[in-house]
């Protein structure tokens, strides 16, 4: 820094203070003015997290659970024959509001 703190200084120190509040990279660059987002990242991207082991871990729980999940679902589910070839239905199907004749 130099002797005593320019303005442009106080402004990076804020932004900083942004992102360490886990502030939005589109909101702290609507709130600073640049045009692009991509000048946000180029000038303060070092400082954005790439990825806190807190983060990583909620991810691997909402995976883990989502796995529980699939493997407790049903296997054999009553399907009607159209819903698994995508072939229309008929009325001998047993679907009453399904139509004899093609389109």
């Amino acid at each position: 820094m130099h002797q005593s703190p320019r303005i442009h200084d106080t402004r990076h120190s804020h932004v900083s203070w942004l992102i360490d509040a886990r502030w939005d990279p589109y909101t702290i660059q609507h709130r600073i003015g640049h045009e692009s987002i991509k000048t946000t990242y180029d000038v303060y991207g070092h400082l954005f997290s790439r990825g806190s082991t807190e983060e990583l871990d909620a991810l691997d729980q909402m995976l883990n659970r989502r796995a529980r999940t699939a493997r407790k679902a049903p296997t054999s589910r009553r399907t009607r024959p159209n819903e698994v070839t995508g072939s229309p239905v008929s009325k001998s199907d047993g679907n009453p509001d399904a139509h004899s004749d093609p389109l």
